[in-house]
């Protein structure tokens, strides 16, 4: 199956093969989640070149809870070999983290990979995944702040330009 979305923040960013909606955190013009579940999320004007004019900001939540957005993809089956990229960029030497899971249609969850960062530039981040996925599966795009036992407004995450394609 194809999917032919649009992802990035403008008709130039239009990806044919792109299996994401929202991936820049705009809709017309505004700042939106839309497609995301969100914990801990806000705007931030401060994005990497091509970003449009928005990015997420996560804060860490305090502990048990977690600054985090999730993007889930279904409908995938066979063996789908599949690129994840993300803009991250950490304030207060805080971690933050994209993290690609698969949840089977029997709710077994496994992390395919993972990549962080806690550098105050945007820095790109590209996970690479192969996997065979059966009806009733699905692909999720966690991005994280994390938990902190204090939450300190100093310390946060900013996320942009996610896109996901097949390979």
């Amino acid at each position: 199956m194809a999917l032919a979305v649009v992802v990035g923040c403008s008709k130039e960013d239009e990806l044919a093969d792109a299996l994401m909606t929202n991936g820049s955190f705009e809709l017309n013009g505004n700042f939106s989640t839309e497609d995301w579940t969100v914990s801990g999320g806000s705007s931030s004007a401060d994005v990497p070149t091509g970003g449009g004019s928005y990015a997420l900001r996560l804060d860490p939540q305090g502990f048990p809870g977690e600054g985090y957005a999730e993007y889930v993809i279904s409908g995938l089956t066979g063996t789908q070999d599949i690129t994840i990229t993300a803009f991250i960029k950490a304030f207060g030497d805080w971690p933050g983290s994209i993290t690609i899971r698969k949840r089977t249609a029997d709710n077994v969850l496994t992390v395919l990979a993972t990549a962080s960062s806690n550098t105050n530039v945007w820095e790109e981040k590209t996970l690479a995944i192969s996997g065979n996925f059966e009806e009733g599966d699905e692909l999720i795009i966690k991005l994280s702040a994390g938990s902190t036992e204090i939450p300190v407004d100093t310390k946060y995450v900013l996320f942009d330009l996610i896109t996901v394609t097949q390979n």
